[in-house]
């Protein structure tokens, strides 16, 4: 796909419905965050990423409101 194909794409996607272009947003950040897990952790990630794996292990979750918080801080 070129550029040009690309930009009129997203031209168009501006006359979306605004939830409609919510859920575009959200796949180009999962996207995009999908190539960031490519670049190796450094100590402190490894050591969050284990202790959220330990948390999950007993179960110890975050409540819905403080997720739906988190959502809302991020914009979606």
């Amino acid at each position: 796909m070129t550029k040009t194909q690309i930009k009129a794409i997203l031209d168009r996607v501006r006359t979306w419905p605004e939830d409609r272009q919510a859920d575009l947003a959200r796949i180009a950040l999962h996207i995009e965050a999908q190539e960031a897990r490519l670049a190796p952790e450094d100590e402190e990630t490894k050591a969050a990423i284990a202790e959220g794996l330990a948390q999950a292990k007993q179960r110890k979750f975050a409540s819905d409101a403080r997720v739906k918080a988190t959502w809302r801080k991020f914009g979606l």
